[in-house]
């Protein structure tokens, strides 16, 4: 192909209709696709094992509580759950928070944590449409 040719325009793979609703919801179909990929990957949980291992743990315990844990008792459960001191857990919890993995509760000394979201529809079937 010479310099002034144009190549040769390729067929989308997302459908009108998807590109107008991510032009709607997110301003634009990079930014829609971008922020759909984001939400997918925070679904999944962290991406580090350790943090991962922490937040199965911390998820787990706080299901009977409405996801609400007491601070101080998060902090036992990470230091169960990895063998570490209590400055490693807050570390942890920290991390988990600047995530958004877990939020401060309403209710003074307690966390909430975010349970992990499920996805109807994967990434790559919206490109199928």
């Amino acid at each position: 192909m010479s310099e002034g040719e144009k190549k040769p325009k390729r067929r989308g793979m997302i459908s009108e209709e998807d590109k107008e609703f991510l032009k709607r919801e997110f301003g634009s179909v990079s930014k829609g696709i971008k922020a759909l990929i984001e939400m997918y990957r925070r679904s999944l949980g962290p991406e580090s094992p350790r943090l991962r291992t922490v937040y199965n743990a911390l998820v787990s315990a706080s299901e009977a509580t409405d996801y609400e844990l007491k601070t101080g008792h998060a902090i036992e459960i990470i230091c169960r759950e990895l063998g570490c001191t209590v400055d490693t857990a807050h570390k942890y919890l920290l991390e988990l928070l600047e995530g958004g993995y877990v939020r401060y509760s309403e209710k003074p000394g307690h966390i909430k944590v975010l349970p992990k979201r499920s996805i109807t529809i994967q990434p790559w079937e919206l490109l199928r449409r």
